[in-house]
């Protein structure tokens, strides 16, 4: 039996407590069988509001992830600024596309920019 057929058993056992019993409103009413059921439903409750914890921690999560994915997206993009630019720079110094396409480019830059490879 799923959640939801559970549910509607339940519903049906209050509904059918609620309105049976004799003319004098005396009924037969098993307590035990009520307290398991609330029971089961007090459990549900508690794991739905754990999984509703769980969503928001992650939800916290995905947005500091996407924060964090933006600001290294920017901060390519500057480096990919900056590599054209030194591009650039070298075209204008003389320097061929054939020697920028060599390891000359990254030890000019190193060198430049004071980068020192540990």
């Amino acid at each position: 039996m799923n959640d939801k057929e559970r549910l509607e058993k339940i519903k049906e056992k209050v509904n059918s407590l609620l309105y049976l019993g004799d003319s004098e409103g005396n009924g037969e009413v098993n307590i035990n069988a009520i307290y398991n059921d609330m029971s089961w439903l007090v459990s549900q409750a508690e794991k739905v509001e754990q999984l509703e914890q769980e969503i928001a921690s992650l939800k916290e999560a995905l947005n500091e992830s996407v924060k964090t994915s933006v600001a290294l997206d920017n901060e390519l993009q500057q480096a990919q600024k900056r590599i054209q630019y030194l591009e650039n720079e070298l075209r204008n110094c003389g320097y061929s596309d054939t020697d920028l396409d060599n390891y000359f480019l990254f030890e000019f830059q190193d060198k430049q920019v004071g980068w020192e490879e540990e």
